[in-house]
C-alpha cells in the first residue's frame, strides 16, 4: 500500500512539472506576443514611449553630426585664418624691406 501511495506521488509530482513546464512555455509565448504587440500597437503607451526614444535618438545622430560638421568648419576657418596671418608676416616683412629701401633713396636724394 505505501509502495503505491508512492507510485502515485511521483506520478502526480511528474504531471505537476509537466504542467509547470507547459505553463511556463505558455508564459514565455504571451510575454514575446505582449512585447510584439505593444512594439507594433500605435496605440499602446510602450509603443508612443518606444517611437519617442527613437525620435529623440535620432535628433541626437543629428545634432552630432551637426556638431561633428561645424567642428570641421571651425578646423578649416583656423587653417585659413593660419595661412592669412602667415602671408601678413610675409607681407610686412616686405613692406618694412620696401620703407628702409624708400628711405635710403630719399637720402641719398637729399
Amino acid at each position: 500500500e505505501d509502495q503505491n501511495e508512492e507510485e502515485c506521488t511521483l506520478v502526480e509530482l511528474k504531471e505537476v512539472k509537466e504542467a509547470t513546464n507547459d505553463l511556463e512555455e505558455k508564459l514565455q509565448r504571451m510575454k514575446k506576443e505582449c512585447h510584439i504587440k505593444c512594439c507594433t500597437d500605435s496605440t499602446s503607451g510602450s509603443y508612443k514611449i518606444i517611437k519617442g526614444m527613437r525620435m529623440e535618438m535620432e535628433q541626437i545622430l543629428t545634432n552630432k553630426t551637426g556638431l561633428l560638421d561645424q567642428n570641421e568648419s571651425l578646423i578649416d576657418i583656423k587653417r585659413e585664418i593660419a595661412e592669412l596671418q602667415e602671408q601678413i608676416s610675409v607681407m610686412s616683412v616686405h613692406i618694412l624691406n620696401k620703407r628702409e629701401e624708400n628711405e635710403e633713396l630719399m637720402q641719398e636724394i637729399k
